[in-house]
């Protein structure tokens, strides 16, 4: 497997081949260029490149260097000649490669949208959190793409616990908390309420939280899926700890919880 993706990455060094995401340089033209292969990786970046170059196909580790990912695909170029019949719902992929911001905001707007499958609003959401995490992008263009991660995360509350529901959507605000501020007046960046919201679906009290943390190894398997979807709603609030002084009772709760997430499953 190491010489199978040494192969794969000097593959990728000779052709002058790098990952790039959207917003990058030279992005529009590979994109319009043919098949991409997409990522998203371990720390939520969305990443393309070329499926193929010169004749020869590049591999998926490319990508990442051969590290993990959340996800992975292929997505066809927007002016390719599949009918549009493969645009779809069911064909995200291709469908969000061909859509500007302002296209994908108003996609949320149609009746299609209430019809679109769990698969879809996961892809929507991976999709806008590259965007949100472009550089090139003005921060209010950023913030935009974050929206429309939130919007896509609240789609798909229906397949999901409200604790999954949360830590996805803890994940996006988080980040937009860290790079853009904290505001009252932006409901995804309002930081008190992301911990009230957290604290309110904990489900257990903190003394209990401490308790079940201290033999989560021998605990039934329901309390170990409780303990984890309790650290996973919380570990995007570590990075925003500077930010959670003063006395607020919802932020006096959180930095207890925080001190507990080490000893989680």
């Amino acid at each position: 497997m190491e010489d199978q993706l040494a192969d794969e990455l000097a593959d990728a060094e000779r052709l002058g081949v790098e990952p790039i995401r959207a917003g990058d340089e030279g992005f529009d033209d590979m994109i319009n260029s043919g098949t991409v292969k997409w990522a998203v990786t371990e720390e939520g970046e969305l990443v393309f490149i070329p499926k193929h170059v010169q004749g020869t196909e590049l591999k998926h580790p490319v990508l990442t260097n051969g590290a993990p990912v959340r996800a992975a695909g292929e997505a066809e170029s927007p002016s390719s000649d599949r009918s549009p019949d493969t645009q779809g719902c069911h064909e995200s992929g291709r469908r969000f490669l061909g859509s500007s911001l302002e296209d994908l905001e108003r996609h949320l707007l149609t009746p299609e949208a209430r019809a679109c499958s769990l698969e879809h609003w996961e892809q929507l959401r991976d999709f806008a959190v590259g965007g949100m995490q472009s550089p090139g992008l003005s921060d209010e263009t950023r913030l935009r793409w974050g929206r429309l991660a939130l919007s896509a995360i609240s789609r798909k509350e229906r397949s999901h616990t409200p604790q999954q529901a949360i830590a996805d959507s803890a994940y996006v605000r988080a980040y937009m908390i860290r790079e853009f501020g904290v505001s009252n007046a932006d409901a995804a960046r309002d930081l008190p309420a992301l911990c009230s919201e957290i604290m309110r679906n904990v489900g257990v009290s903190l003394e209990a939280g401490a308790r079940l943390a201290k033999g989560w190894k021998s605990a039934p398997r329901d309390q170990m899926l409780q303990l984890r979807r309790i650290k996973n709603m919380l570990t995007p609030l570590l990075p925003l700890r500077a930010l959670l002084e003063g006395d607020d009772p919802a932020f006096q709760e959180t930095r207890a919880w925080l001190e507990l997430v080490p000893r989680l499953p």
